[in-house]
């Protein structure tokens, strides 16, 4: 599902504005600038009823993938996040956000994406109710990591240690 007209951001003073006026949270796959809805600036669209609403913005260079395809997937992959977490009720301050993925290879590893997408929402404060579960989800997440990560160690140096009983022992 696209994101509404009105909650698109547009025009080169918009993105001037945003890129001046942020605040940053960075994260290994993307960054988010957020700043402060400025109406003013979007007075020439013609957009007049939702000039002091929630507007994002998200940008996929080329860097990530070469093709198109693959940029407009994780764009929708992102928007749908974003729309599943979005409610009016908890958007009471209006906020532009500008989303920039940093170039890698993320069209396999959309959960890791989604995970980090989720915990900079959180970061910032955007959405408060959708923002404690993706904290919360994020956290398991690395939690059973490490326990993975602690287990498979375990396995290797006890499997270094341990041989078989040959048949010339007994």
């Amino acid at each position: 599902m696209a994101l509404p007209k009105a909650m698109r951001l547009k025009g080169h003073r918009t993105f001037d504005y945003i890129h001046k006026n942020s605040v940053k949270y960075y994260g290994k796959l993307m960054t988010f600038k957020i700043a402060r809805s400025n109406p003013k600036i979007l007075i020439s669209h013609n957009n007049i009823h939702s000039l002091n609403n929630f507007k994002v913005a998200i940008s996929i260079s080329k860097k990530v993938s070469k093709k198109a395809v693959e940029r407009n997937k994780l764009r929708r992959i992102l928007q749908d996040s974003l729309l599943k977490n979005y409610s009016q009720q908890n958007n009471h301050k209006p906020y532009w956000l500008l989303v920039n993925l940093k170039a890698g290879n993320f069209f396999n590893d959309k959960i890791n994406l989604l995970e980090e997408f989720q915990y900079l929402i959180f970061k910032s404060g955007l959405f408060k109710l959708a923002s404690v579960t993706a904290h919360i989800w994020y956290s398991v997440v690395l939690l059973v990591t490490s326990l993975l990560c602690i287990e498979l160690k375990l396995i290797l140096n006890f499997g270094a240690f341990w041989t078989k009983p040959s048949l010339n022992d007994a």
